[in-house]
């Protein structure tokens, strides 16, 4: 008799204290659930554009409609891929900062970006099934667009990516919370977590971390911890082949360039062809901007006077390069906008739509001039048809 009134009280314990685990998950859930739909609804900028994201820090709001662009569910500036594309299509797919993705006032429509137009040039003028993506988003530095273009390569199948990037500050000092995250193996893994463990476990720390971003509540603890800005003394950066004497320009370039080698891998081992498109900064559009951009910019990160308005390119050319990546650049065409116009929107950094149709006609030119590539291009798609 004893034992039963000692096992009532004991089971209306359990009892009780399984209903407040219970209640307490389902009040995490519910608050989780709650801090992610208020955070879908975050307008970061641009009414609303970007969403935030832990490892490329934001990205465009897939499904995002407005007067002047529509983002499709990818998160591209692009129509959607149909249902019924041909299998054997051959996708080009760009990643880049405001430029690639048409922005600027006055900048382009979305059937004008340089996709649209090269898609069209490639239907008029090569032969075959040809689809070019946008995945330009304002802001974005290299690093970023590196990022992005390895998830993107698993959405969209595609089998040449363009990384569009110039030799300026907003490329290649990347100060967004990308900067957090390191590489360790194939693997990103924030900075705080790869410093504080041992090697050995960081693969099951990173493994862990991946889990908890599917909380909206630790996905935007991670964010929040990472905010930062970007020195002054940096403001005015452009890369040149003499070494900079400023530790932070220095570990932020070579930030860039380790992940363009793990862009570069990824893209290996899909059996994808990777370019690295090189823009000159908008300083360099004519030799009168370019000389002005230097003398306000001695303090602030820009090469020292009397330096060659092509070498900036030059020397981002010869760094890309030495990974192994191949380059195109665009500096002939676009060095001569500063008395083009036509080719920028009224705040002359941004290119318009008839600069965008430019550029849409140079990478074609530079594709049909890239030999064997679009043989190569066309080959590897018809041996694996998409399903």
């Amino acid at each position: 008799m004893s034992l039963t009134r000692q096992a009532v009280p004991r089971a209306r314990a359990l009892k009780a204290l399984a209903t407040t685990l219970v209640g307490a998950a389902v009040g995490f859930a519910v608050v989780d659930v709650a801090v992610g739909y208020a955070d879908s609804l975050r307008d970061l900028s641009e009414e609303g554009l970007f969403l935030p994201d832990p490892e490329c820090a934001w990205v465009n709001r897939p499904g995002f409609v407005n007067e002047n662009t529509t983002i499709n569910s990818l998160g591209l500036r692009s129509p959607e891929i149909p249902d019924d594309a041909p299998p054997t299509e051959v996708r080009i797919l760009g990643t880049g900062p405001s430029n690639v993705y048409g922005a600027g006032k006055g900048g382009p429509l979305v059937h004008e970006t340089w996709s649209a137009e090269l898609e069209r040039f490639c239907a008029n003028e090569v032969s075959g099934d040809w689809r070019a993506l946008n995945g330009g988003v304002m802001g974005y530095s290299t690093v970023q667009s590196a990022r992005l273009a390895v998830r993107l390569m698993d959405q969209v199948d595609p089998d040449l990516v363009l990384v569009f990037a110039s030799p300026g500050d907003q490329s290649l000092l990347d100060v967004s919370t990308t900067r957090h995250m390191v590489r360790v193996g194939d693997r990103l893994v924030p900075r705080d977590l790869a410093e504080a463990w041992p090697e050995p476990l960081i693969p099951l720390v990173a493994t862990v971390h991946d889990l908890l971003l599917h909380s909206h509540l630790y996905t935007r603890h991670r964010l929040l911890e990472q905010d930062d800005q970007r020195d002054q003394e940096m403001e005015g950066f452009l890369l040149t082949r003499v070494p900079t004497e400023n530790p932070k320009i220095e570990a932020m370039v070579q930030r860039t360039l380790d992940e363009l080698a793990a862009l570069r891998d990824a893209a290996d081992a899909r059996g994808v062809e990777l370019r690295l498109v090189v823009i000159p900064h908008p300083s360099q559009f004519g030799d009168a901007k370019y000389r002005r951009y230097l003398t306000r910019n001695l303090k602030r990160g820009a090469p020292p006077i009397g330096t060659p308005r092509a070498e900036p390119c030059m020397a981002l050319i010869e760094a890309i390069q030495a990974l192994g990546i191949q380059t195109w650049t665009l500096y002939p065409e676009m060095s001569r906008w500063a008395d083009q116009p036509q080719f920028t929107t009224p705040d002359t950094n941004h290119w318009s739509a008839a600069g965008h149709k430019r550029i849409g006609r140079a990478l074609l030119e530079r594709l049909t001039g890239d030999a064997g590539l679009i043989d190569e291009l066309r080959a590897r798609r018809k041996a694996r048809p998409r399903s």
